[in-house]
């Protein structure tokens, strides 16, 4: 390879100048052109770099002129501001509730909403009440019979009957007794067995009547005996052992006339401990045969009073309207089958699921009120007054269960159907707020239009916080007592469009 320079002897260039105009020319000639080729590849490179940040520069500047270039104001004339419905409403302070919103579940009150199910085997008699009726408490639904209740009802007939007899010998052996109890007093103080005969002849005393009476005569006798001997004991006529043996038969009979007193109290107050648990016996056994006729009823039914054993009348146990009926005329149905479904729908429950990760923030107590939205009807919301909150997180959804009742007599919903949920969540807060009617997007940019103007009107770029159903947060972008477009937003935003798309 040829060196560019050629061959160079520095001991001879001092003392050769033609030498040093060779070098020169030598080096101009080579040199420029390498000069020339690298400029050329440092050009190829930085050249295109400079350029693309410049068009960047050039086009970051350009977005921006064209963002500041976006028109902003729309004017109206007059006719098309009440044309296009312009409504506005000043910027104010408020108090916003923060909250969530889950889906929910129309469903029945469950207080009021009974399966009425065949207390026992039965056969249907008659049906009072059709498919869809409204009923009141009480209403005769069903005319039924059942073999199990004519048993039930014949035991108590026989346990009324018992308790009857037991009543009536207990009535008998407490009024003996204390007849019993005056005669011994009565005989102690020393009357004739004519008189106690007389004054005891209607009152009852039963076999101690015989007993008490006879023995008290024999008594009687001994000592109208021993008395007479004592005379004739004195005349000589009967010797002093025959008088001491009618005096020792008068204490014999003395002393079994006790006896017989103290036995004839004894056996009476025996017969009337025993007739007093045989009236206690005869009540639990009528009470338990009629607590068994109940639990056979069960707490819908009752007994007819026609003299039908069998019979049982099934009635409402609340008001409410019949939403399914099985029962036919002469259709049987055994113990536990669904006779009728009685459900009283003036109020409804809503159910809704709390995952937990929304719990901790969640502000609830009960009667804490929670808003109710359909989604065939988002315009109409109604309040719903929290009645539980469930206390076990579910395994299959990971949620605590939520229930809120409210009137439905004037909300259009059904059992059944799903609604949205919104839920306090967190305190209150006070803000800068606006209908949520004011906010318009743009590229998913929110922003408000503020009037100037009766018919002039400013766009406004504004960032939102918190939001509930009609009421949105707006953190920067408006102030206190701007006049906010509310109605008639979308009219102006369609024009502002077109504004941009002309120019």
């Amino acid at each position: 390879m040829p060196t560019i320079f050629g061959t160079f002897d520095m001991s001879t260039t001092a003392s050769s100048p033609a030498r040093v105009r060779l070098l020169q020319h030598s080096i101009s000639h080579y040199v420029a052109p390498v000069v020339v080729i690298g400029l050329a590849l440092f050009g190829g490179f930085v050249g295109p770099h400079l350029l693309l940040h410049e068009g960047e520069h050039e086009e970051h500047a350009a977005a921006e002129e064209s963002d500041q270039s976006e028109p902003t104001e729309v004017t109206l004339p007059p006719a098309k501001v009440q044309t296009a419905g312009i409504q506005v409403t000043p910027v104010e302070r408020s108090v916003l509730q923060p909250s969530t919103t889950v889906t929910g579940k129309i469903g029945y009150n469950e207080t009021a909403h009974l399966e009425l199910r065949a207390p026992v085997d039965c056969v249907v008699k008659y049906v009072f009440a059709q498919p869809g009726q409204t009923v009141q408490e009480g209403d005769q639904l069903a005319l039924l019979s059942s073999a199990q209740i004519g048993t039930a009802r014949n035991e108590i007939l026989q346990a009324e009957s018992t308790l009857q007899l037991a009543q009536r010998e207990q009535q008998w052996t407490s009024e003996t007794a204390t007849n019993l109890t005056e005669l011994v007093q009565f005989l102690a103080t020393n009357p004739s067995s004519k008189a106690a005969q007389t004054k005891f002849k209607d009152k009852k005393l039963g076999e101690y009547r015989a007993r008490l009476l006879a023995s008290y005569s024999q008594l009687e006798f001994a000592e109208k005996m021993v008395s007479r001997s004592q005379e004739l004991n004195l005349s000589g006529v009967i010797s002093g052992r025959s008088q001491d043996e009618r005096l020792a038969n008068k204490e014999a009979l003395d002393a079994q006339f006790l006896a017989e007193a103290e036995q004839c109290e004894f056996d009476a107050r025996q017969q009337q401990t025993k007739s007093d648990a045989a009236v206690e016996l005869a009540e639990r056994q009528l009470t338990v045969a009629r607590e068994n006729l109940a639990t056979l009823l069960g707490p819908f039914a009752e007994s007819t009073d026609d003299g039908a054993l069998s019979d049982f009348v099934l009635r409402a146990p609340i008001s409410g309207r019949i939403e399914d009926q099985r029962m036919v005329q002469s259709l049987r149905f055994l113990q536990g089958e669904i006779f009728t479904i009685l459900a009283n729908t003036e109020t409804l429950w809503v159910s809704a699921q709390i995952h937990q990760k929304q719990w901790a923030s969640l502000d609830l107590t009960t009667g804490s009120p929670v808003t109710i939205t359909s989604p065939t009807q988002p315009d109409d919301s109604f309040l719903a007054k929290l009645r539980f909150i469930g206390a076990e997180v579910s395994d299959a959804t990971q949620a605590v269960p939520l229930v809120a009742e409210f009137d439905s007599a004037e909300m259009n919903v059904r059992p059944g159907m799903f609604v949205w949920v919104t839920i306090p969540q967190g305190a209150a807060q006070e803000c800068i707020s606006v209908p949520i009617s004011a906010i318009q997007r743009h590229e998913d940019i929110p922003f408000v239009f503020v009037q100037v103007d009766e018919n002039h009107f400013h766009r406004r770029n504004v960032e939102l916080g918190v939001a509930t159903l009609d009421q949105v947060e707006v953190t920067h972008g408006l102030s206190e007592g701007d006049q906010v477009v509310t109605s008639g937003a979308f009219y102006l935003k369609s024009e502002l469009l077109l504004e941009r798309e002309e120019e």
